[in-house]
């Protein structure tokens, strides 16, 4: 049909979804869409939207349906956001959120709308073409949604989100400007995730450092759960030789530093320049402990024994 040629060009210029009323301004009447249908070439998705059926229905697919069927001004949000800006624990989430200013709550054929009374231009940005809450607004999103109906306020969720608010500094662009200005925005009595927000930014202030990994994460956990005095982290350190190199946790005072390696310091070339860098670490005058996940994990307590030891002997 001389029709189906139009709106398969506009369908795979979006990801596979047609969106009825552009393709009506194209002149494609009503009733070719009904034949499309019948013959299985359109499948519906929902009010205004369909797609081509032999297009793969994937992820992006999905989201710009989300999107035509929640309407103009909607932006991917939450998880969704998350995801598309690559957040470390959201990179396999698979669920579509949008949110909207106008409306409710409620389900569609393809993800989850969530209503927002406030979703000012700042708060949105383009990634991939599509519309979407800046990393800070999503991580504010997040807080306040904690999964499988668990309590915003549950310390699960919180040191969840602390290990989230740490990836988005450390790699996404968030600052702590930047999340306190969302906050200021969304702030309100009674908001879900509000108290969340502001526990996590009166911890984690401008001066914050955050850790480079789950691991690091585990770790600064497993010293304030032991009562260990805090580490200062992401420590450039220098030698008689000049820099040394930057260290994962370092009590100066005391020049004890730790080290917590990940299974990528497995191989032959990162334990030769490992050890190279640790006999630096000792000429230099610091005493040096290289910690692994499985040790925080299976041996707590004597580590935390043989660590509180040392920052206590070097700190004299």
């Amino acid at each position: 049909m001389h029709w189906e040629p139009a709106v398969a060009r506009h369908g795979a210029s979006r990801h596979g979804v047609v969106l009825l009323a552009a393709v009506a301004k194209l002149g494609v009447p009503s009733h070719a869409i009904r034949q499309m249908r019948r013959r299985g070439l359109l499948v519906q998705v929902g009010r205004g939207v369909d797609r081509l059926r032999d297009h793969p229905w994937t992820h992006d697919a999905r989201c710009q349906a989300a999107l035509d069927l929640a309407g103009p001004g909607a932006a991917l949000g939450g998880h969704t956001a998350a995801r598309r800006h690559g957040f470390y624990r959201y990179r396999d989430d698979e669920s579509i959120e949008v949110l909207v200013t106008r409306g409710t709550d409620h389900r569609t054929a393809v993800g989850r709308v969530w209503q927002t009374n406030r979703l000012p231009p700042s708060h949105v940005t383009i990634v991939d073409g599509f519309p979407v809450t800046t990393p800070a607004r999503a991580f504010f999103d997040l807080c306040a949604r904690p999964p499988h109906r668990m309590s915003v306020n549950h310390p699960a969720h919180e040191l969840f989100m602390r290990a989230v608010y740490d990836d988005c500094v450390a790699r996404r662009g968030v600052t702590f400007v930047l999340e306190t200005a969302v906050l200021l925005v969304l702030a309100e009595r009674g908001r879900a995730g509000t108290c969340l927000v502001r526990r996590l930014l009166l911890t984690c202030d401008a001066d914050y450092v955050p850790t480079e990994s789950d691991t690091e994460r585990l770790f600064v956990d497993f010293l304030e759960a032991f009562g260990l005095p805090p580490p200062e982290r992401q420590v450039d350190i220098s030698g008689p030789d000049g820099w040394i190199g930057r260290v994962d946790f370092c009590w100066p005072q005391g020049r004890f530093v730790v080290e917590v390696d990940s299974t990528a310091h497995d191989s032959a070339m990162e334990k030769r320049a490992d050890a190279a860098r640790d006999a630096a670490l000792r000429v230099a005058g610091h005493e040096v402990r290289r910690v692994r996940y499985q040790e925080i994990i299976s041996r707590p307590a004597a580590l935390a024994r043989e660590l509180g030891a040392a920052i206590v002997s070097r700190g004299r």
